[in-house]
């Protein structure tokens, strides 16, 4: 969620955290994140676009600072 702060690829993400299959990683990692509203997509359209990014969402910000605050 850190990474998400500003808008970011997957290729960014994925390159950041170290998995060697952006494919397992969306599947496993970041679709359920989307799915809960957590992370959103700046181009929601269009779900394989080149200019795709993710980013944090309120909802997203709010359970970082829940995070962060220790509760």
């Amino acid at each position: 969620m850190e990474l998400c702060d500003a808008p970011r690829s997957l290729a960014e993400i994925v390159d950041v955290l170290g998995f060697a299959r952006r494919d397992y990683f969306k599947k496993r990692h970041l679709d359920p994140l989307i799915h809960a509203g957590v992370i959103a997509m700046t181009n929601p359209e269009k779900p394989r676009a080149s200019n795709q990014r993710y980013v944090l969402t309120e909802a997203g910000a709010a359970l970082k600072a829940h995070r962060v605050n220790g509760g």
